[in-house]
């Protein structure tokens, strides 16, 4: 402000988010934006099973679950209540989504049709969120307590009781391909990275800590499940890297010049991935005669 407060500089941000999508088997740089959203965007994206794109926004004035085609066309909303609904996943059969929702005034785990009826809620408590669901779509894999102590826990796809699978700080759990394994984030008292060990019991087999230049918690398996792919930002541009779980030196797998990247998914056949991308731009303004 100026001496006589008659004047403001202030920075003005504009923020954007799209969804791209480029053929998984060449340069990522290739991809083809299909939607786009004002406003920060919420992770994650995945595909169903026929090749559909689901994902989160609130074009509707509240979060809710859509789906499109793979061209960005036929947009569907599939949830319509007025609380906000999260971190869509999908069962391997895909007639299920399962997501995070406050309805029931905290957020809990909830499954609907792929068509978005049937709403049913699988989890009891509190903030509960980042579902994910293992290779033969027997569980749900999810994130108990985000905000103070994370946990990771999971409850059986159809309902039941819920078990908790670790005792440390822990979150975003995703089983492996095969369904035998499960990754998840770690954090202790060195480092955090992904913690890989066996879905049934057992200690990590596994750690990978995360390089400096990550600062998303965002991963997933690689299509083979010969790997973990995560984000690192670097000089502005985020890419993906691929750990193989082998203990060898991570390599990139993009090589995007600019951008956020926000969250990542593949297909179920392989062929493509889908890209959530966050780009802002900053201008200064002045504010003059203001009272």
């Amino acid at each position: 402000m100026t001496v006589d407060a008659k004047s403001l500089a202030a920075i003005q941000t504009h923020e954007k988010t799209s969804i791209s999508v480029a053929d998984a088997q060449t340069d990522a740089a290739n991809e083809s934006e299909i939607f786009s959203e004002v406003g920060a965007g919420r992770e994650p994206v995945t595909w169903t099973p026929d090749g559909h794109i689901v994902f989160c926004s609130r074009v509707s004035g509240n979060w809710d679950i859509w789906s499109m085609n793979k061209d960005g066309s036929g947009a569907k909303q599939l949830t319509l209540d007025p609380h906000n609904d999260l971190f869509p996943a999908i069962s391997p059969d895909g007639r299920s989504i399962f997501f995070a929702s406050d309805r029931a005034g905290v957020f809990n785990i909830w499954r609907i049709n792929v068509d978005g009826n049937d709403a049913i809620q699988l989890t009891q408590g509190g903030m509960q969120v980042l579902p994910e669901v293992t290779a033969d779509g027997q569980w749900v894999l999810y994130t108990e307590n985000i905000l103070v102590e994370p946990r990771v826990w999971k409850i059986p796809a159809g309902g039941g009781e819920p078990q908790q699978l670790t005792a440390s700080l822990t979150n975003r759990p995703i089983g492996s391909p095969d369904g035998k394994q499960i990754a998840y984030v770690y954090l202790d008292e060195k480092s955090w990275g992904i913690a890989v060990r066996p879905l049934a019991t057992g200690e990590p087999l596994r750690k990978y800590p995360f390089p400096a230049t990550v600062s998303s918690r965002v991963f997933r398996w690689s299509p083979d499940g010969q790997g973990l792919v995560y984000i690192a930002t670097d000089n502005g541009a985020s890419n993906l890297w691929l750990q193989p779980l082998d203990g060898s030196s991570p390599r990139q797998l993009t090589n995007f010049k600019s951008g956020e990247l926000m969250s990542f998914a593949w297909s179920r056949d392989g062929q493509w991935c889908a890209y959530m991308h966050r780009t802002a731009t900053r201008d200064v303004v002045l504010l003059k005669d203001f009272k």
